[in-house]
This record gives C-alpha cells, sequence and structure tokens, in this order.
C-alpha cells in the first residue's frame, strides 16, 4: 500500500510540474502540466480562426495549454555559435522599417544557453517566438496567443525557456 501511495504521489509531483517532452532526439523541454499535445490528426480538428499558422503543417511538437498554442522544433546540425547576434540584428533590421506594435527583441541567457526572444503583436493577436543553438544543435519555437492572454503565454514562455536540456 505505501509503495502504491509513493507511486501516486510521484505521478502528481510529476503532473504538476509539466510535460517533458524529447524533440527530434536533440532537446528535452517541459511544456505546462495542462498542455494537450497535439497528434496531426488532431491539429486538423482544433479550430483556432484567428491563427495566422498553419498548425497540420507545423513542424516538431505542437501543444495548446492555457490558450495558447506552443510549437517546438529541433534539429541536429552545423551551428553558428553567433547565430542568435546575427539572427537579432537581421530581424531587428528587417522590423525597423515598419514594425509590428510592441516589437521587441532580446537575448538572454537562461541556463547557460542564448536564447533570441522575439515579441510583437498583430490585430487581437500576440507572438512570442524563441531561438537557441548549442554545439552542433538547435531549438526554435513559437507561442501565438489572443493578446489578452499575455501573462499566461509569459509564464509559458519562462517555464519553457527554464527547461530546455540539450542532449548533445
Amino acid at each position: 500500500m505505501k509503495i502504491l501511495i509513493l507511486f501516486l504521489a510521484q505521478l502528481l509531483y510529476l503532473n504538476a510540474i509539466g510535460q517533458s517532452i524529447t524533440i527530434n532526439a536533440v532537446v528535452d523541454i517541459t511544456f505546462p502540466a495542462n498542455t494537450e499535445v497535439l497528434t496531426p490528426s488532431r491539429r486538423a480538428a482544433v479550430k483556432w480562426p484567428d491563427s495566422s499558422f498553419d498548425l497540420i503543417e507545423s513542424p516538431g511538437v505542437v501543444g495548446f495549454a492555457d490558450s495558447v498554442i506552443i510549437i517546438a522544433n529541433a534539429a541536429a546540425g552545423p551551428v553558428n555559435r553567433r547565430g542568435v547576434y546575427e539572427m537579432k540584428a537581421g530581424l531587428d533590421e528587417v522590423y525597423g522599417w515598419e514594425p509590428p506594435p510592441n516589437y521587441m527583441s532580446a537575448i538572454q541567457n537562461i541556463k547557460g544557453n542564448q536564447v533570441l526572444i522575439i515579441y510583437y503583436e498583430r490585430e487581437n493577436l500576440g507572438y512570442y517566438h524563441y531561438y537557441t543553438y548549442t554545439n552542433g544543435a538547435g531549438l526554435v519555437g513559437r507561442l501565438e496567443f489572443q493578446s489578452r492572454n499575455k501573462s499566461k503565454a509569459t509564464m509559458i514562455l519562462n517555464q519553457l525557456l527554464g527547461s530546455i536540456k540539450f542532449k548533445l
């Protein structure tokens, strides 16, 4: 009986902290505990009328939590160590001509990973994009949400970025 109680307690604890997901055998990342990870057939059934992204065609893992679409993809291969800095400079230049409302880009060091975070709004939607690279691997992703849910999306983003563990 004690073993059963310990086992159930451990399951509840793991569910409370999130779902650890391995993407393409390259990176482990933790999605919120209440995330519904969408299979390809489920992606087709999700109704997100304001979405500007094709969830069916999105590579990687697609999840849905607290009215936030979460997309993460990883790959192994040659990586430019200055990739996030060059990407930031390029995107800032492109968006500098006609920036979307509330455009922001920043590079943060999160648990030893240099992460480029971009935020902007279009119409009633908010978007976070994130990019990070390490020795021979990269992780890219985005969150899409109604602008009024920005605080929820920011909490999800912080959890995701704080949980990144490259396997290479």
